[in-house]
């Protein structure tokens, strides 16, 4: 992969998206921000950088760069409106994220991820604490760490402190590079 990027050439944007995904996966934040920039300057049409573009900025707890990374991408696509529900819940507007949720749920009531986030949105907008239905979702769903964010989340929230531990130690884990988990 390494020999087929410098192949490609210095301005080449898929040698930038490397390193960003690399960066991103090693945590690197500062590194992978200054890579997915340059993707999404010499591509900046391409939906693929843009989107990575975002989950970095999501990862550097910036919503409104995160959102403007997003501007003009195609909401019908799932990816993006997780991304779009995503930003908005960091930047507390639960009203758009509640809404991109929605209609993702709507096309796809099985997507654990829209639902998990959901939960989040709900607790951190003042709603009662969806305590047994982010525990249930955590349970069901082992491997999706976006179920298991929440259920952690919500159990701090309702001051199960241990058992939200216990969940994101399991959560990190399998994914120790995912920032949000350290959160």
């Amino acid at each position: 992969a390494v020999h087929a990027a410098v192949l490609a050439g210095p301005g080449d944007p898929r040698i930038a998206v490397r390193l960003a995904e690399e960066a991103l996966r090693l945590g690197q934040l500062s590194d992978a921000q200054r890579a997915a920039d340059a993707a999404v300057v010499a591509a900046p049409a391409s939906p693929t950088h843009r989107a990575l573009l975002c989950r970095v900025l999501l990862e550097r707890r910036s919503p409104a760069r995160a959102i403007a990374a997003l501007e003009g991408l195609d909401l019908s696509d799932p990816a993006v409106r997780r991304l779009r529900a995503r930003a908005a819940l960091l930047a507390r507007d639960f009203a758009s994220a509640t809404t991109a949720l929605d209609a993702l749920l709507r096309a796809n009531g099985g997507d654990v991820s829209a639902r998990a986030l959901l939960l989040r949105v709900r607790a951190a907008s003042g709603q009662p604490l969806p305590v047994a239905e982010a525990r249930a979702l955590g349970a069901r769903h082992p491997g999706n760490l976006d179920a298991q964010v929440a259920a952690a989340e919500i159990l701090v929230e309702a001051r199960s402190a241990d058992e939200a531990a216990q969940v994101l130690d399991a959560a990190i884990q399998r994914d120790a590079g995912r920032t949000e988990l350290h959160y």
